[in-house]
């Protein structure tokens, strides 16, 4: 995402606390004094925090970003607790879209509610239930399982080996 805004003009209409991951203003344009010493910022339908500045509106964690580091990210950016209104600099880091789309929980509706696996239809198979992950832009499958719970924690093992530190297996 290219913009015009700088980390120096953002400091200069906000100022960002790491710990709380909260912006408040400092400066407003004129007539707006009423947001003098207020928190910044609107919860949006997807979770996320948004700010309006300069006629702009920014996504909070990204404006984090710059505020931190001095450069806009590159970069998806990850909420490591998968809360998209937390903000926090130690709950933010860098990630890729493959990266970001690992930290989601399982599916809504999923057969079982564990990440990963699935029921075999064939009723002639003494383990009927599989695990499969997503890595590298291939499906691996990871075998079949007399459990569910069984399935989960191959796929649990396999996502910290493909993932790493972005696997989530809930």
């Amino acid at each position: 995402m290219k913009t015009g805004l700088t980390a120096a003009q953002l400091k200069e209409f906000l100022e960002y606390d790491p710990i709380t991951g909260l912006f408040v203003w400092i400066k407003t344009a004129p007539n707006k004094t009423q947001f003098l010493g207020k928190v910044a910022g609107n919860r949006a339908e997807t979770g996320y925090i948004t700010i309006k500045l300069l006629g702009t509106i920014y996504l909070a964690h990204r404006l984090a970003w710059l505020y931190m580091t001095g450069k806009w990210p590159d970069h998806h950016i990850d909420h490591r607790n998968r809360r998209r209104d937390d903000n926090e600099w130690l709950n933010l880091r860098r990630g890729g879209y493959c990266a970001n789309a690992q930290n989601r929980p399982a599916k809504e509706g999923t057969q079982f509610g564990l990440k990963g696996v699935f029921l075999v239809n064939d009723r002639f198979r003494r383990k009927p239930f599989a695990a499969k992950i997503g890595a590298n832009g291939k499906t691996h499958y990871l075998g079949y399982f007399e459990t569910p719970e069984d399935a989960h924690e191959a796929y649990c093992e396999a996502a910290k080996k493909f993932h790493g530190e972005y696997a989530r297996t809930a």
